[in-house]
């Protein structure tokens, strides 16, 4: 027997829309500006009341809305920044360049440079936001680091 997936409310399906939207300045920051449902912003308040939700609720909204990940987008601008690189080191560095994760992401890291006095595995981390960088890896990429002399990021 499958249970049935359960239906978000219309109510926080409107207030999630409106929040992905609305253009509303805090929200791209919202991760870090809001921690709590204190710090919820009064125009997402007034919003979530009209809309019959507390502001328990409208936080969770928040931080879930917040946390949908374009995965499409942010593997376009991870390769973009990749490619960029790529295209710097081959250009100035003296031995082999290879893009390793545009054949494997099990490495760890993106990209290997063999230069004669020594060698590289770089992890690339991308981003189109002036004034913010907060970067995410993952655990195969935490462990190589941890285990691996020449990673960097």
């Amino acid at each position: 027997m499958t249970a049935a997936k359960a239906e978000v409310p219309v109510n926080c399906s409107v207030f999630d829309a409106a929040l992905a939207h609305s253009g509303m300045p805090w929200f791209q920051d919202a991760d870090l500006l809001i921690r709590r449902p204190d710090e919820v912003p009064e125009d997402a308040l007034r919003a979530a009341e009209s809309l019959g939700i507390t502001p328990e609720e409208a936080y969770a909204r928040v931080r879930t809305t917040w946390g949908k990940v374009d995965t499409e987008e942010r593997s376009r601008i991870g390769s973009a920044g990749e490619l960029a690189l790529l295209e710097l080191l081959s250009g100035s560095a003296q031995g082999r360049v290879e893009h390793v994760a545009a054949w494997s992401d099990g490495h760890g890291y993106d990209i290997f440079i063999d230069a004669g006095q020594g060698s590289a595995h770089l992890e690339v981390k991308s981003t189109v936001r002036a004034g913010r960088l907060t970067i995410y890896i993952s655990r195969n990429e935490y462990e190589t680091m941890l285990r691996d002399p020449v990673w960097e990021l």
